[in-house]
């Protein structure tokens, strides 16, 4: 990989271990809350399950982004930006809508509002260094080519293409033979003089 420092690399790992093990102690900490909730508030119940599906996405990510780091593969960075936005953008509507509902107090609103301040304060500068890695690795195309001729080796597929290919180049020869017959065989007169040579000129 020309163009990219190892550290740069080494950071983006860090990163995506620390955000692995950051949504994986989220989802443990939310499934302990949601044993503890009362089984009959609809409206609770459902935002923590809010909290369980962005927590599993946000799990799915970081390790995307560490997978995609260490292959240096930007569709699997694709996939952790995709997500990571997807959740942090989530966490704000969430925010507002808690803001207008005045659902919590307005002190656990400003605990809410400063720890996704922090979230994405952090997410922003890692993000930023996240792209420069990004953009000095490989174009997608090499990569799309190469799982291309990996997948033409598959051996439960590429006989079914390769008969595919044989049977057309097949009918494609006999289409051409076709045209190559002289267009005056099939003309009754032409056959005529054929065989009065074949009498004159006996072989």
């Amino acid at each position: 990989m020309s163009g990219v420092h190892p550290t740069m690399k080494l950071f983006c790992i860090f990163m995506g271990i620390m955000f692995s093990v950051t949504a994986f102690l989220w989802n443990v900490i939310i499934l302990y809350v949601l044993s503890q909730t009362n089984p009959n508030d609809d409206e609770l119940l459902r935002a923590r399950y809010l909290d369980i599906a962005l927590g599993i996405l946000g799990f799915s990510s970081a390790l995307a982004l560490t997978f995609g780091t260490v292959v240096e593969n930007r569709l699997w960075l694709v996939g952790w930006f995709l997500g990571s936005c997807i959740v942090v953008i989530t966490y704000w509507i969430k925010y507002v809508s808690l803001h207008f509902d005045m659902i919590l107090s307005p002190e656990s609103l400003d605990q809410f509002r400063l720890g996704l301040i922090i979230l994405t304060a952090l997410y922003g500068i890692s993000t930023l260094i996240i792209v420069i890695y990004f953009k000095n690795l490989e174009p997608l195309s090499p990569r799309i080519h190469h799982v291309f001729i990996e997948w033409q080796s598959w051996p439960l597929i590429w006989p079914f293409i390769s008969a595919h290919r044989s049977s057309s180049e097949k009918q494609t020869s006999t289409e051409r033979q076709t045209k190559a017959k002289p267009a005056y065989s099939n003309m009754p007169h032409c056959q005529e003089l054929g065989r009065r040579e074949e009498l004159y000129h006996p072989v």
